[in-house]
């Protein structure tokens, strides 16, 4: 029986937890457990759900914004 995939945490958001999703269907960020962006195969984050922005912060780092708020960097490396 294959492993499931499970989220691990990259950062918190306010008063929720953000998390990396990382499946054979893809990339994904989580806010509490809810998937609000996907990373495509061309690099570029697509948005799952509105209101929220993905941007690239350096090679290995997002920053996560909800309705143009400051937002937070974090890291997807696990750890």
């Amino acid at each position: 029986m294959p492993r499931r995939a499970r989220p691990y945490m990259i950062g918190r958001y306010g008063m929720g937890t953000l998390s990396c999703l990382k499946s054979r269907d893809g990339m994904f960020i989580l806010f509490n457990a809810m998937k609000i962006a996907q990373h495509s195969e061309t690099g570029a984050w697509l948005m799952l759900e509105d209101g929220w922005t993905i941007t690239p912060c350096g090679t290995n780092a997002i920053q996560v914004q909800l309705n143009n708020s400051d937002g937070v960097v974090v890291s997807l490396h696990r750890g």
